[in-house]
């Protein structure tokens, strides 16, 4: 069974591929603009980590936990909502997410 940690550590590991393809200068100039094309829409790391993030405390919670309820409203206005739109209180919960998220970026990618 593939973790989510693996799975998202994939993702991100394929969006730098891609960067890296199309940069370089030794790869066919169609190829290049192949992976740039791939990239417009391919999601930033940061959100690939919140979503894998995300999908581990579902499984690891009760359904009953609080945690659970609060991270299903919390991804659910970052992933569907404008900045501008989120509650105050959500607004200011997602940046300190944002925050923390880059700070373990590398645990999470890295361990086994």
């Amino acid at each position: 069974m593939t973790m989510p940690c693996e799975r998202t550590r994939s993702i991100i590991h394929t969006g730098d591929f891609l960067r890296d393809l199309s940069k370089n200068p030794s790869v066919p100039e169609s190829i290049r603009r192949e992976a740039k094309h791939l990239l417009r829409h391919y999601p930033d790391p940061w959100i690939v980590l919140s979503i894998g993030q995300f999908e581990e405390l579902l499984q690891s919670t009760a359904p009953d936990d609080p945690k659970r309820e609060t991270a299903i409203q919390l991804h659910s206005a970052m992933l569907s909502s404008s900045p501008r739109t989120l509650a105050p209180s959500l607004l200011a919960t997602t940046l300190r997410s944002h925050s923390v998220t880059r700070a373990w970026t590398s645990v999470f990618l890295y361990r086994r």
